[in-house]
Parts: structure tokens; sequence; C-alpha cells
């Protein structure tokens, strides 16, 4: 009887603590910690660029020259970045990338994109395409990671 007493106890004790562990809660600085892992998490506001003539030359330069490849490149400027995620040249209208997600992990920027391409019965342009995304962001390290909702690595394109 003892032992089933002390087991139901144990039982208990064990499900508060993995219940504990793996639920998110803030540390002392406000900030979003996940699992027990301890890795501090936080959501990043972004503002997405739709026109791309009220971006610094240098950048408007870059895109045109950087445009037909796969990949990322990222611009200090001031107390924020810019950061141009490309897809690559594509050979058809129906093509497109956005930002989803912008999260500061343990000092590493990790920012989510979508890609999608046209359907199958789509009609489309015929003409070569260069879908790509430009953000600002601030208060965050350019220690950045670019990553697709469906896992795929962006690499860092070299300016």
């Amino acid at each position: 009887m003892k032992r089933a007493y002390i087991g139901r106890i144990a039982m208990v004790l064990l499900s508060v603590i993995i219940a504990g562990a793996t639920t998110g809660c803030k540390d002392s600085d406000g900030q979003e910690t996940t699992g027990n892992e301890g890795i501090a998490h936080n959501d990043i506001e972004f503002d997405i660029i739709e026109d791309e003539t009220a971006l610094p030359e240098n950048i408007r330069n870059d895109i045109e020259a950087l445009k037909s490849g796969r990949g990322y490149v990222w611009y200090k400027d001031g107390a924020g970045y810019y950061v141009v995620v490309f897809s690559g040249e594509k050979t058809t209208g129906g093509y497109g990338i956005k930002v989803t997600e912008v999260e500061d992990i343990e000092g590493i920027t990790k920012i989510t994109v979508e890609e999608w391409s046209p359907g199958k019965d789509e009609y489309v342009t015929q003409v070569l395409t260069y879908p790509r995304t430009v953000i600002r962001i601030e208060k965050v390290t350019d220690n950045f990671e670019v990553v697709g909702t469906d896992k795929a690595v962006f690499a860092e394109i070299a300016k």
C-alpha cells in the first residue's frame, strides 16, 4: 500500500516537472523562453519595402546585379538593416516570395520566408522574372539566418 502511494506521488511530481519544462515562460528581461532548452526567443517587427525606388542607390544597384541568384544580402542602415531575399531567376510569372516572420533567437536573427509558384493550370506571363522581397528591421544583430517555410536555407550572397 505504501509503495502504491509513493509511486503515485512520484508520477505526480514527474508530471509537474515535465509540464513546467515544456511550457514557455519569460525570463527576468521579459524575453520569451521555450521548452527546457532555455533558448531566448523574441519576435521582431519588420517593415516590408514595396517601393524599391525609395531604397538607397547602392542597394538598388546591387539588387539589379544580384537578382538572378538565390539567397540574401543585408545592409546596415543607421539603427537597422535592410535585408533582401532573392528566389532567383524564374522562366515565367506567377512566382513570389515574402517574409512571414523575423525572430531573435539567442543572438541569431532568423528570417522565415514563404515562396510560391504558379498553379498547374494557371496562365502566366512568358517572361523571365526575379522574385524578391525587401524588409527593414531594427534592434537585431547582423548574424542572419534565412530559411524557407519548407526549411530550405538561403545562403548569403557576396556583394
